[in-house]
């Protein structure tokens, strides 16, 4: 099947062209340009908790990452068949132009195949008192390139979905699509009747969620999820989701995870269409003003990542 290009994608190239010089500079880098200061000193106290840092500047792979910083790619979601790079159906692209400040992944289809970093120590895992935070930049218009159903541009995932998780979500019957972010714990700690994820009485104290988020496909929208408390038995782990700096909401509820940390991954774009861009996780909640000083940043943060 012939693949279309989605709008967006195709404003991206055209304000790359328009660029002096027919360069790849950025709006974002025109801004650091135009900064003072050591690189990112608002965020130089974060470089001690950085676990995984990819800027998709000059690739796919992490600029720094405590684990593996290699991308993965798998057939299914169960990721038994990994694979380094990105798959080679063209669904997804690296575009080594056109993102905050450089390169960026291009996602043009809903798709089948999953795209992943290994978890464990990139997302700080830890079978008690889990926290941390996860920064990364989206650009797209929901209501025109997304496909009907849920789409996560991000998850944090164990051997199985039913063992606990956390995603990045935009629903799939609501118009405008709304934004959330949620963790839910083992499937027998939140949902043992097997309600629907839009009939859960639970949703409450599982996700915090934007009904009319900001996201646009001519400029970049930065998202901030952190949590803290998740793997403490009896007592409420807390969940905290920002859009551009701006607090959205907070959920508390007891999170308790079953995960083989060897199986777990950060996935990408799971039947997400759009830019996705500066992709940050560091093993401690960031505060609300900690959010606004990375938000507000002009580097990149393969730039603030480095040791």
């Amino acid at each position: 099947m012939k693949s279309v290009t989605p709008p967006w994608l195709c404003l991206i190239v055209g304000t790359i062209s328009l660029l002096p010089g027919g360069g790849s500079q950025s709006a974002f880098s025109q801004t650091k340009e135009a900064a003072t200061g050591g690189a990112g000193s608002g965020v130089a106290g974060l470089k001690p908790h950085i676990v995984l840092a990819a800027s998709f500047d000059n690739g796919v792979d992490a600029d720094y990452a405590s684990g593996d910083g290699r991308l993965y790619h798998a057939s299914t979601a169960a990721r038994l068949d990994k694979q380094p790079g990105l798959p080679v159906s063209g669904l997804v692209k690296h575009l080594p132009s056109g993102g905050r400040a450089g390169g960026m992944l291009a996602f043009t289809k809903k798709m089948k195949p999953v795209v992943f970093f290994e978890g464990g120590p990139n997302i700080a895992h830890s079978p008690s008192d889990w926290q941390g935070t996860v920064s990364f930049w989206l650009r797209l218009n929901p209501e025109k390139d997304l496909e009907p159903g849920y789409c996560d541009p991000l998850q944090l995932v164990g051997q199985a979905w039913d063992n606990g998780h956390m995603f990045a979500e935009f629903s799939k019957d609501h118009t405008p699509r709304r934004f959330r972010f949620a963790i839910r714990p083992v499937k027998q700690l939140w949902n043992p009747e097997n309600l629907k994820w839009e009939e859960s009485p639970e949703k409450p104290r599982l996700m915090a969620e934007s009904e009319a988020p900001p996201f646009r496909s001519d400029r970049w929208t930065h998202v901030v999820m952190t949590f803290t408390g998740v793997n403490v038995k009896g007592k409420e782990a807390e969940g905290a989701l920002y859009l551009d700096g701006k607090e959205v909401g907070r959920f508390r509820r007891e999170q308790l995870f079953d995960w083989d940390a060897s199986r777990s991954a950060l996935t990408l774009g799971v039947s997400y269409v759009g830019g996705l861009d500066e992709l940050l996780v560091l093993n401690r909640a960031l505060t609300s003003a900690e959010v606004v000083s990375l938000h507000q940043s002009p580097h990149s943060v393969a730039e603030f990542a480095r040791k």
